[in-house]
């Protein structure tokens, strides 16, 4: 089922280090949205596909992972690599990842990213570090690093939305109904690594943050 992505408000709580600011910011000029990667995860076997017409289909379903035909359950053994690719990197443009998780327990937990810690042209990632979800999006001039403090144990009853958007001069993360924003150019993101569902991907070592429970629908889109 295709998801319909909305707007969030023009007025939101800025969230800079300890200080809270309201602050009042611009949407992008256009009002189209499109996909950069749409995995709906409805399959119940072969490729994990991508229904936004760009081909960014799975290369490889790691251990441990199971296919209601609804969604993917995953047991913290492996994760889904989708091969990168031109339509998986932002560059200069706004973008929002997002993913649909409901989680069998709380602890350090990749849901979805592109890029490393340490890359320096980029990275994109939704998480949970302990028991605090995690936005961060690096790009060549800044990094925004948005966190929800203590609202990991909520993530295993049901499924809950997380989305992180980066705009020209800020970037907007949400946990359901809550909204936090950090005012920070990131500038461009782009990074030659491929998209991780589930966990970090091959050759992580013992730092592979896997994911325990359930993802629904994970997507990348750009405005």
């Amino acid at each position: 089922m295709l998801r319909v992505l909305t707007r969030r408000p023009l007025s939101v709580i800025a969230v800079v280090g300890a200080a809270v600011t309201a602050l009042a910011f611009t949407s992008p000029a256009s009002a189209t949205t499109t996909y950069g990667g749409n995995w709906q995860m409805n399959e119940k076997t072969g490729q994990m596909l991508d229904s936004s017409g760009n081909q960014n289909n799975s290369i490889r379903i790691g251990p441990g992972i199971t296919r209601s035909g609804s969604y993917y359950h995953f047991t913290g053994l492996g994760s889904i690599i989708v091969k990168t690719s031109a339509t998986l990197q932002p560059g200069d443009r706004d973008f929002q990842v997002a993913a649909s998780v409901h989680l069998d327990a709380t602890g350090d937990q990749n849901f979805i990213q592109k890029g490393g810690l340490s890359d320096t042209l980029g990275q994109w990632k939704l998480e949970i570090s302990g028991t605090h979800a995690h936005c961060r999006i690096a790009g060549t001039t800044g990094v925004a690093s948005i966190w929800f403090w203590g609202v990991g144990p909520q993530l295993e009853k049901g499924f809950h939305t997380f989305t992180c958007t980066k705009y020209a001069d800020h970037v907007t993360a949400t946990l359901d109904k809550q909204t936090k924003t950090q005012t920070i150019a990131v500038g461009t993101v782009t990074t030659p690594r491929n998209v991780t569902i589930g966990g970090k991907g091959p050759n992580c070592g013992t730092d592979c943050d896997y994911t325990t429970g359930d993802i629904d629908w994970a997507t990348l889109t750009y405005f």
